[in-house]
């Protein structure tokens, strides 16, 4: 029975994990003010950008104006030695943020 128990438990923990996978971030950002926008990166919002492909999350970055203008906004004038403590940069929004910065047409040319 616990055999069971643990195989349901996983099947639920993998189905929720898809769920939140499928989450469109256009319509999570939708809508949002710049206000909002800025306090999903606070500390205790960052954690819903994991719901996200980070392929989506860079796709909003080329796209999204003010998505893109408030993450730079907010990033550059918080981000300092101990802030970077408190942000886990594993979080799906940096990996993406990185990737897009890799991205040929986003790298100055010399």
């Amino acid at each position: 029975m616990i055999e069971k128990n643990e195989e349901y438990k996983n099947y639920y923990q993998e189905l929720q994990s898809k769920k939140h996978k499928n989450i469109n971030i256009d319509s999570f950002l939708n809508g949002l003010s710049s206000d909002k926008i800025r306090q999903t990166f606070s500390t205790n919002n960052i954690w819903q950008y994991n719901h996200f492909e980070i392929e989506s999350i860079v796709k909003s970055f080329q796209t999204n104006n003010d998505f893109y203008h408030e993450f730079f906004i907010f990033f550059s004038s918080a981000m300092d030695a101990q802030m970077q403590e408190k942000y886990d940069l594993k979080n799906s929004l940096f990996q993406a943020y990185l990737n897009f910065l890799d991205l040929n047409e986003n790298k100055i040319k010399k």
